[in-house]
C-alpha cells in the first residue's frame, strides 16, 4: 500500500507541475510542446485512474493533502481550457488571415496574368 501512496503522491505532483508548464507554454505562444504536454499529461491521468482503482475505498494520510492538490489541478484546468480556447480562435483567425493573404495574391495574379494576355493582343 505504501508504494502505491507514493506513486499516486508523486503522480499528482507530476499533473500540477505540467499544467503549471503548460499553462506558462500556451501564454509564451509555442504550440508544438503543448501538444506534446497535453498528451503526457492525458497519460498521466489514466495512470493516476489506475492507482485510484487500487487504492480503492482505503482511507490513508495523504488523502486530504491529495484532495487539496487535485482542487490546484482544477483550478488550473478552468484556465488551461480558456487558454486552449484562445490559442485556437487565435490560431481560425490567423488562418483565415493567411487564406485571405493568398486569395488577394492569386487573384491579382490572375488579373495581371490577363492584363499581359491583353496588351499582347493589341
Amino acid at each position: 500500500m505504501e508504494a502505491i501512496v507514493k506513486k499516486k503522491s508523486a503522480l499528482i505532483e507530476d499533473l500540477l507541475s505540467l499544467t503549471h508548464n503548460l499553462i506558462v507554454e500556451i501564454d509564451s505562444g509555442d504550440p508544438q510542446p503543448v501538444d506534446d504536454k497535453l498528451k503526457q499529461r492525458a497519460l498521466i491521468l489514466r495512470e493516476l485512474e489506475r492507482v485510484d482503482r487500487k487504492i480503492g475505498t482505503r482511507s490513508t494520510t495523504d488523502d486530504q493533502r491529495w484532495m487539496n492538490q487535485l482542487e490546484k489541478v482544477i483550478e488550473m484546468d478552468f484556465q488551461l481550457k480558456l487558454r486552449l480556447e484562445l490559442m485556437m480562435k487565435d490560431a481560425e483567425t490567423q488562418l483565415r488571415k493567411d487564406r485571405r493573404i493568398k486569395t488577394d495574391l492569386l487573384e491579382e495574379f490572375m488579373l495581371g496574368s490577363k492584363g499581359n494576355k491583353i496588351s499582347s493582343m493589341v
